[in-house]
């Protein structure tokens, strides 16, 4: 009998063990490298000088902690209107998620300077369009889900966890979006 838990007929396991031996056919050995091993594949470098690609990657970490932190503050306040609206709560889980793992992404591209790694890249700045595209169609729910509960008179907030849902609808599209947006200054070749 099959294991319930073994998820490999679905194939994640064989996708996840290609990726892994694809990335490590990129390390080769070498006598001068610290590890006795070095970094022999592609990287992907960003058109941006060095002060200018920081200062924007300060801007994304920027909106996005504002939105991290806002949903965090929603979290822990009690009357914001979410208790047993599926439609308020599960744009509202997206929000937060979205926010946090574009904080990971772009941290990540930060340590890895101007060239980055291709497989840092695929899995940073490739990522981020999806993840933060994610956040503004969440935003975007949460506030649908408002207005439907505002229009039908189910929206149980009151005083300030009400205007902290709001604005955390608000600042999660509007800093998504910024996110979405600006991380296109950043143009990446092949190098």
């Amino acid at each position: 009998m099959k294991n319930f838990l073994d998820f490999s007929h679905f194939g994640y396991q064989v996708r996840r063990r290609e990726l892994q031996e694809q990335k490590l056919k990129d390390f080769r050995p070498d006598s001068k490298a610290e590890a006795g091993i070095s970094y022999q594949g592609s990287y992907m470098e960003c058109g941006l000088s060095d002060a200018a690609y920081m200062r924007l990657l300060v801007q994304l970490l920027l909106a996005e902690l504002v939105v991290l932190g806002i949903s965090i503050a929603v979290g822990c306040v009690t009357k914001t209107g979410m208790e047993g609206c599926f439609y308020l709560l599960l744009p509202y889980a997206g929000i937060l998620v979205t926010s946090a793992l574009s904080v990971w992404l772009v941290i990540r591209m930060m340590l890895g300077g101007t060239a980055l790694r291709s497989y840092v890249y695929s899995s940073t700045a490739g990522r981020l369009p999806a993840v933060t595209l994610i956040g503004i169609l969440c935003a975007a729910a949460g506030g649908i889900g408002l207005l439907y509960a505002m229009n039908r008179g189910t929206y149980t907030g009151t005083g300030m966890g009400k205007y902290l849902f709001i604005a955390a609808v608000v600042l999660g599209f509007a800093g998504h979006l910024f996110v979405f947006i600006r991380r296109r200054a950043a143009k990446w070749t092949q190098a």
